[in-house]
Formats: structure tokens, C-alpha cells, sequence
């Protein structure tokens, strides 16, 4: 029997079973003894065939779709997702029978969406496709998590950051540092994981912090939250994050022009900064450098930000070309 079901299978989701061995395919797949069979045929080709990793779970839920075609039929939208010839349209055409034959048994599962991941590793400027930012310190990764080439407004940090969120009406964003979980509709805001604590500082705006879907607080500016574990944590005031991330004289632009970005740097490194383009001048970034951040490393994190360059010579800084800004 298992042989019959060998043969008959990758036939199936290839589109070149008759009516009849349609039939008989169902008719064996609807056996409690071939069960256990079929779905680990079934991840095996997922498996095989997608750039995703299928899980025992998925196959299941591909087994139950296979049995619930026994009796209905669509032979329109069958026929045209048959016609597709690649091994990745197998999997297509399980998913589509599963959802055209199965409706009602899937109904509260979500549906199968390959997510894709992309990580940033130690101190780096990130602009993230929803015009949102993000600082990443040394020693700390950033992954992007996006969803049919879609960016979800999900992050996952290991390390620390700070955060310039951009407004999306009705979408939050998210970031994970482990089973806690910080959300925002458009703040500033800093993380810092170390030694499994997770500390929270608000810039602007207002950011809720959760642990294993507990919400432990609602941030405010000036506010921050140090998470051990759901049942230990402490919010306080005019944070210091872990002696270091909030420490004196840290420079933050908040939608400051780069010509008063530049204005402020040349006073604290006593250096005279000139723009080569003056529209360059006009535009706004929001930014956060601290306080063991080089004039060098500020001045490359800003020059990159409007493709520009930069030169010195004695106490003089010339910023050269970069994108202007009306």
C-alpha cells in the first residue's frame, strides 16, 4: 500500500493524476494507517522545496487539507494552480487545496508566510524601510524581521541601541530583547540587555514594556524600566541606563537641522565646522551619540546619513557636498 502511495503522491502535486487515481489517492490518504506516512512525505518536500524550513506541525496541517479534498471539488482553480511547473508550485498547490477544500478547519490558524531576517552587527547607523532609525552600539546585533518583503515593524536586539521611531498610524513597533517585549507607536527611546536584564529608557513619547505578555509598565520621557523577570522589575525617574547609556553630555538631535547639529559638535569639540553646501544645512535628523563617541565616528555617522564627506586641518572641519534639503 505504501508503495502505491509512493508513486501516486508526487504525482498528485505535480497535476498528472487522473480522476480515477485522484480518487484512489484520496481514498488512501483517508486511512489511519497511512497517516503518519503521508505527513512526514509532505514535510520532507517542503523541506526540500522552500527556502523556508517546514515543521512537523505544518505538515500536519497539510495532511488535514489533503483529506478534507476527499468528496469536493473545484476544478477551475485546481486546474490553474496545476498548470504552475516549478517544485516550489507543489507547495503552492498544497497550500492552495488546504485553503480552497478546508475553510472551515482552518478557520482562527493563520496562514503560512515565509518571514525573512536580516542582521546588523556592532556600532552602525540603521535606516529601517519605515523611515524609523536606529543606533546600534558596539558589541550588540540588530535583526529586521520582514514578511512577504514586507518589514513588519518587528526588531530583534541583542545588546544595546537607541531607537527614533517614525509615526505609522494603527502600527506599533515592536522590539524583542528575549521573552520581554517593548512597544511604540513613535518615541526615541534606549535598550540595553546585560547579564539577562533588559533596561528601557524613554526619550520622547510613550513605550510599553511587556514580559511573557504581562504588561509591566507605560513609559513616559524621562522614565525608564530595568526587567529581570515579569515578577521583578523597577520603573524609576531621570534614568541613568545601566551607568553608561544616559551618562552626561550625551549629544541628542530630536529633528534638529544639520547645521545646528553641526553648530553643537564644533562647540563641544572645540572645532570650527563649515558646510561646503549650505542646503545640506537645512536638513533634520534625529540622532544620539554618547559620550565615547569620537568627533571622527559622529562626523561619518552624519556625513553618511547625506552622502557627504569631510575633511580637517588644524581646528577646522569642512563638510563637503551631501544631499540638500529645501
Amino acid at each position: 500500500m505504501e508503495d502505491r502511495l509512493r508513486y501516486l503522491l508526487p504525482r498528485h502535486l505535480r497535476g498528472e493524476l487522473t480522476q480515477a487515481e485522484t480518487d484512489e489517492f484520496l481514498r488512501l490518504a483517508g486511512r489511519e494507517e497511512n497517516r503518519a506516512w503521508i505527513r512526514a512525505e509532505i514535510t520532507r518536500e517542503l523541506n526540500r522545496s522552500s527556502a523556508e524550513e517546514a515543521d512537523d506541525e505544518l505538515g500536519q496541517t497539510l495532511y488535514a487539507g489533503l483529506l478534507a479534498q476527499h468528496g469536493i471539488r473545484k476544478e477551475t482553480t485546481v486546474r490553474r494552480l496545476l498548470r504552475i511547473s516549478s517544485r516550489a508550485a507543489a507547495v503552492l498547490v498544497i497550500i492552495g487545496l488546504i485553503w480552497i477544500f478546508f475553510p472551515k478547519q482552518q478557520a482562527g490558524r493563520a496562514p503560512y508566510r515565509p518571514e525573512t531576517q536580516l542582521t546588523y552587527r556592532n556600532k552602525n547607523l540603521i535606516r529601517l524601510p519605515d523611515g524609523s532609525t536606529v543606533l546600534l552600539r558596539n558589541n550588540s546585533a540588530l535583526t529586521v524581521i520582514s514578511r512577504n518583503g514586507q518589514f513588519t515593524r518587528e526588531v530583534m536586539l541583542k545588546g544595546e541601541a537607541f531607537f527614533d521611531i517614525a509615526h505609522r498610524a494603527g502600527r506599533r513597533f515592536v522590539v524583542h530583547t528575549g521573552t520581554v517585549r517593548t512597544e511604540v507607536l513613535g518615541t526615541a527611546f534606549q535598550i540595553r540587555t546585560v547579564d539577562g536584564k533588559v533596561d528601557v529608557a524613554v526619550t520622547r513619547g510613550l513605550v510599553e514594556v511587556r514580559d511573557d505578555g504581562k504588561v509591566l509598565g507605560r513609559l513616559h520621557p524621562k522614565e525608564q524600566i530595568r526587567v529581570v523577570s515579569a515578577r521583578e522589575f523597577n520603573i524609576s525617574v531621570s534614568p541613568e541606563l545601566s551607568g553608561r547609556a544616559m551618562e552626561p553630555d550625551p549629544l541628542v538631535f530630536e529633528e534638529e537641522t544639520l547645521a545646528e547639529a553641526f553648530n553643537r559638535i564644533g562647540k563641544k569639540f572645540n572645532r570650527e565646522i563649515f558646510l561646503e553646501n549650505p542646503q545640506m544645512g537645512r536638513c533634520r535628523i534625529s540622532a544620539r551619540f554618547d559620550h565615547d563617541e569620537s568627533l571622527d565616528d559622529i562626523l561619518s555617522t552624519l556625513c553618511e546619513m547625506r552622502q557627504s564627506t569631510y575633511t580637517t586641518e588644524r581646528d577646522n572641519v569642512l563638510i563637503r557636498g551631501g544631499i540638500s534639503c529645501r
